[in-house]
């Protein structure tokens, strides 16, 4: 495994985990992108992403789900112990480049989770 990799460990992977979310989570609505995140029992952190075919072709949708991927990657789930994240993609995002989509997701942690804001309590996951 490469060391820097998005291992499996750091995904949302059943379809229990996405519902559970859309349920429980508290959600935000960005300009590219709608954020939902719920408190978890576990050690990491983790990422769902969902984009569907009106967001845009194969292409389309694989470019944005990697831009998140790698920003969730690179900054983001260290410092946020115990929260699930799913990112739902807006048709608009598919006219956004890598960095803007990275730049939107950066400043959703900082304004949410940085350590001089408290992130919102949240019930945990039954």
């Amino acid at each position: 495994m490469k060391l820097r990799a998005f291992s499996k460990q750091f995904r949302l992977r059943k379809t229990s985990e996405y519902a559970h979310i859309k349920k429980m989570g508290v959600k935000v609505s960005l300009p590219s992108f709608i954020v939902l995140w719920s408190a978890s029992e576990l050690k990491t952190a983790r990422l769902g992403i969902i984009a569907t075919k009106k967001f845009g072709n194969s292409c389309e949708r694989n470019r944005f789900k990697r831009s998140i991927r790698e920003a969730f990657r690179l900054h983001s789930y260290r410092s946020m112990i115990c929260y699930d994240f799913l990112v739902i993609a807006k048709k608009f995002a598919s006219q956004k480049n890598a960095v803007e989509i990275a730049d939107e997701w950066n400043r959703f942690i900082f304004e949410n989770f940085s350590k001089h804001s408290n992130p919102p309590s949240l019930p945990m996951a039954e």
